[in-house]
Order: C-alpha cells, then structure tokens, then sequence
C-alpha cells in the first residue's frame, strides 16, 4: 500500500519566502519506506508533483553516474 501527506511549506534555503508543496510518500514494501518531494510552486497538485519527478528521475542518475 501506498500512502501520502501533502502540505504547504516554507523552505529557506530552497525557495526563500515564498510557500512550497511537500510531498511525503510512504510505501510499504520496498527499500526505501518513506520519501520527501518539495516542489517550489505551492498549487501543483500531488499528481503533478510526483510525475514531474517521475518524469526526471531518469535525467537525474544519467547525469549523476560516472
């Protein structure tokens, strides 16, 4: 099972003043049981959020790994 908490918040470092959304997900089965999504437009919905990073991930570890 698959669950998830979404809230806005503030983060300094990175988005200043303004209100971001955070994304905590919580998965069950797996490695990792929990992971953190911060994106810094506070009106994404949480679908939009999650699959932007989905949509990433792949360009991320490309460009990470030697």
């Amino acid at each position: 099972m698959i669950s998830y908490k979404a809230v806005k918040a503030q983060w300094y470092r990175g988005a200043g003043e303004r209100l971001g959304h955070l994304v905590v997900v919580h998965v069950e089965h797996g490695a990792v049981a929990m992971r953190a999504f911060f994106c810094t437009d506070s009106e994404r919905s949480v679908d939009d959020v999650l699959m932007t990073y989905a949509g990433r991930w792949s360009l991320e570890v490309c460009f990470t790994r030697v």
